[in-house]
């Protein structure tokens, strides 16, 4: 994924120098309708079981959008989606083996705070376009569990594509629809505590991908 992100990043930075005297600038609004799913498990320390669970949810995502595009159809962009969100699906009671009593009890919680986009995008004569990147989100852990253990905070990385149709009117308001999808790579996160045995601590690993069916609004100048 640092590779990916790494030549996207130098692409852009070179279009970013060589387009803009010929570039028109982008700036939209975007609604997704978007299916999550997470696939997730956690050891629990001393006892070493591991339990596994799956999740998918429905969510409606809005979004900002600013891009630069040249007159070849090539353009870049990044696109923003703000504030927090629950994932309920990881609001859950659960007790595990493990723990100084045997037990580990408490409850699961985690939020997604913010996903930024930045992508590259080809649009043809025809109005069809694709678009390929990296996308960054922050994921907050926020856990209440019997032992006092807790998971720090990450942010994950992933890769973005995606495919849709877009029609631009005389005045420069265009209209697009779009299928895209987000594969984010697995999330690891270890225990704060110290289980009974040296070395053992709760681990998780996650991951979630993202598929939407994305509607949006702009205006080219």
């Amino acid at each position: 994924m640092n590779k990916i992100k790494t030549l996207l990043t130098a692409l852009v930075l070179t279009f970013a120098l060589i387009a803009p005297s010929t570039a028109d600038v982008r700036i939209g609004i975007s609604a997704a309708v978007a299916q999550i799913e997470a696939d997730g498990s956690e050891q629990v320390k001393d006892a070493g079981r591991l339990k596994k669970h799956s999740e998918q949810a429905n969510a409606i995502i809005p979004s900002g959008f600013l891009e630069l595009s040249h007159s070849s159809g090539f353009g870049i962009g990044v696109d923003l989606v703000t504030g927090s969100a629950d994932l309920a699906a990881s609001n859950r009671e659960r007790t595990l083996v493990g723990g100084d009593d045997g037990r580990e009890s408490g409850t699961q919680k985690a939020e997604v705070d913010g996903i930024t986009t930045l992508y590259l995008v080809k649009t043809f004569d025809s109005g069809f376009f694709v678009k390929f990147g990296t996308a960054e989100a922050d994921v907050n852990t926020l856990e209440t569990l019997s032992s006092g253990s807790a998971y720090k905070n990450a942010s994950v990385d992933g890769t973005h594509y995606g495919a849709g149709f877009e029609r631009v009117n005389d005045n420069g308001i265009f209209f697009r629809t779009a299928l895209e999808h987000t594969d984010f790579d697995t999330i690891s996160l270890t225990g704060s505590q110290v289980g009974g045995t040296a070395g053992s601590y709760n681990k998780i690993k996650a991951t979630v991908d993202i598929t939407t069916a994305k509607f949006s609004v702009g205006k080219k100048f």
